[in-house]
């Protein structure tokens, strides 16, 4: 039972029918990330939010949104038909965007940082038959890539991807299928 006012506001007008997402930096200020006929950021300062282009391929789906404790912003999506899986980070004033093999079509990238700031990814994407999909994970150790098939299914269309990293290092995910929700424990 929540208590107190709530205040709502309009970021920017929107055309999309993927959901945005949303992350506070060490201050507690929000930034939003999301799919409107490319890929957008948009930070809160002050009293107004300032919206910014990341990419502007039509095509781009499934935002995920990260601030790393130094403000660095990390925004990783999915680019139907391209270079699928991106992530862009933004230092400074500039964006740098790096594309990551990750099969024939990813979609449903979800993003978290490590301890250190490093990005870790989780994502689906589809086998070149296009009748089942595995989960994709992808994470950054500052030097490179380590990108690896965690789960390849068992036939079935996957999607809707979630993880938390515990306090031991183990990655806890969970995905849904056409005809289950999925729990995996994974230790990279």
């Amino acid at each position: 039972n929540a208590s107190g006012t709530w205040v709502g506001e309009t970021i920017a007008e929107f055309d999309g029918s993927n959901p945005p997402s949303l992350a506070l930096d060490k201050n507690g200020v929000p930034s939003v990330a999301f799919a409107n006929a490319g890929a957008w950021y948009a930070r809160r300062e002050s009293d107004e939010w300032i919206v910014e282009p990341i990419d502007a391929n039509e095509d781009v789906q499934n935002v995920s949104v990260r601030v790393a404790f130094n403000g660095d912003a990390y925004v990783a999506y999915t680019v139907e038909d391209d270079n699928p899986l991106r992530l862009a980070v933004k230092k400074g004033d500039v964006w740098e965007m790096t594309n990551l093999p990750s099969g024939d079509e990813a979609y449903n990238a979800f993003l978290q940082l490590d301890e250190e700031g490093h990005p870790i990814i989780y994502s689906s994407t589809y086998f070149s038959d296009r009748n089942a999909t595995a989960l994709i994970y992808a994470a950054s150790n500052g030097d490179g890539w380590d990108l690896r098939t965690v789960d390849a299914g068992d036939g079935h269309l996957r999607r809707y991807v979630s993880f938390i990293v515990d306090d031991v290092g183990r990655h806890h995910v969970t995905e849904i299928s056409h005809i289950a929700v999925h729990y995996i424990v994974f230790e990279p």
